[in-house]
């Protein structure tokens, strides 16, 4: 099969590792790793691409190799004891699948070598469960793993009614293949790029989750209205919010003149919903671009907000030219929605959003996870990245925000009071 041009010149030929974690739950059966086996094994007869391999970066062989599922047993220590740890973060990374299991020949890194789906069950003495995964990027978006897994957790618990079922056509039909040529020399340019860039000097990182309630973001909501912007979703008041702190920490910490300017903020962007006509939620594929926002520093919430909103209209703007038979070419040329460097400098940013994605939802007969971890964002070795992701409370879903920025600017932002009327700090891990 080959890949959609979206896919064909990805730049992820990586796998993003996540972790879902479920505590004890008496309410639901916890189901032992042959039910998962054969549920995992019915999702695949609907993902069948996944169970396949890579040939290049333009083909998919659908050879129903299959995935890898591994079942381990902690026996001398409880969910809640790793849970409670000041380590936690780096005590759950250990239970991903081990690393060189996701490499089919033997730990090599082109992309005919990467097996898609790799899972690690751990169970716990005292009824917990940890799901590790590392999910080839190449063939999944977070949106495409959203899905993945809720059409494997209604399989999981016997919800035929539930069952969400991928789209592999439609993301072709929209983005269709671009000729080899192109792809060729899009691939040898960016490892070009690549080879000629350099890494900045090493800086001390933290990565830190601050969550922000559904009350929280309903008020901060209420501060970034403005006239442009009368009704400002919670992403883009909680991003505003995010960067106006973050640019004050970097500046105190810093100076302005050491900051790019106007600040920068790139922003991942779910082209589905956007396109017209609109494709699937469930289309799978890496169906992405980036927004970008250009901040002026120290300008206040409504302002950053309307920044952020502008950047995304243009972003709406731009994806109308990439459908159809030209627009592999307009994709590749679009430098706005390209990221030029992993490293960024100071005053640039990076924000990805996995929120409404299902993954709080993923009963696989444990309940539903009580945390869910993009651990491929938290612990990034790269400055000034943040992610969003669902966080499930007493006054409805807030946000959990994952943020890595230099230590000295990470504690700035913890002993600012106005940002902590808001944010409430759960955990760090350091660089």
């Amino acid at each position: 099969m080959t890949l959609p041009f979206v896919d064909q010149l990805s730049p992820f030929a990586f796998h993003l590792p996540t972790i879902l974690v479920y505590t004890k739950n008496d309410k639901t059966p916890s189901h032992d790793i042959n039910v998962l086996k054969h549920s995992l094994s019915e999702t695949l007869t609907q993902f069948y691409p996944l169970a396949g391999r890579c040939k290049d970066d333009s083909t998919l062989s659908c050879n129903d190799e299959g995935v890898t599922l591994i079942a381990a047993k902690v026996t001398n220590f409880t969910l809640s004891s790793v849970l409670e740890s000041p380590r936690k973060l780096e005590l759950l990374v250990e239970l991903l699948p081990p690393r060189e299991s996701v490499a089919y020949g033997g730990g090599l890194t082109h992309i005919s070598e990467f097996i898609p789906i790799v899972l690690q069950v751990t169970y716990f003495p005292c009824g917990g469960v940890v799901v590790g995964c590392y999910l080839l990027h190449k063939l999944m978006d977070a949106a495409s793993i959203g899905t993945f897994f809720r059409h494997w957790s209604a399989l999981s618990m016997g919800r035929s009614k539930d069952l969400i079922h991928p789209n592999f056509d439609s993301s072709l039909k929209v983005f269709p293949s671009a000729p080899l040529t192109l792809v060729e020399s899009v691939v040898a340019s960016r490892g070009k790029q690549m080879m000629q860039l350099r890494p900045p000097a090493p800086v001390s990182l933290l990565s830190k989750t601050f969550v922000f309630s559904n009350v929280a973001l309903t008020e901060l909501k209420a501060r970034a209205v403005s006239k442009a912007v009368p009704r400002p979703s919670k992403f883009k008041a909680l991003a505003g919010f995010i960067m106006e702190h973050a640019l004050g920490a970097a500046t105190a910490s810093l100076g302005k003149d050491a900051l790019t300017s106007p600040a920068l903020l790139r922003m991942t962007v779910n082209m589905r919903p956007r396109l017209t006509p609109p494709l699937p939620q469930e289309s799978m594929g890496n169906v992405i671009t980036n927004a970008l926002a250009r901040l002026e520093k120290q300008h206040g919430l409504p302002n950053y907000v309307e920044d952020i909103h502008a950047a995304f209209t243009n972003a709406n703007q731009r994806i109308q030219s990439f459908q159809g038979k030209n627009g592999a070419e307009a994709f590749v040329g679009d430098k706005q929605g390209q990221e030029s460097s992993p490293w960024l400098k100071p005053g640039e940013y990076f924000l990805t959003s996995w929120c409404r994605l299902g993954l709080m939802e993923t009963d696989l007969g444990f309940g539903k996870p009580k945390w869910v971890v993009p651990i491929g964002h938290v612990f990034s070795a790269h400055r000034n990245r943040l992610c969003f992701i669902d966080h499930p409370g007493p006054d409805g879903y807030g946000i959990e925000v994952w943020l890595i920025l230099e230590e000295k600017e990470m504690g700035i932002l913890e002993s600012n009071p106005d940002f902590l009327a808001f944010a409430s700090p759960t955990s760090k891990s350091g660089k």
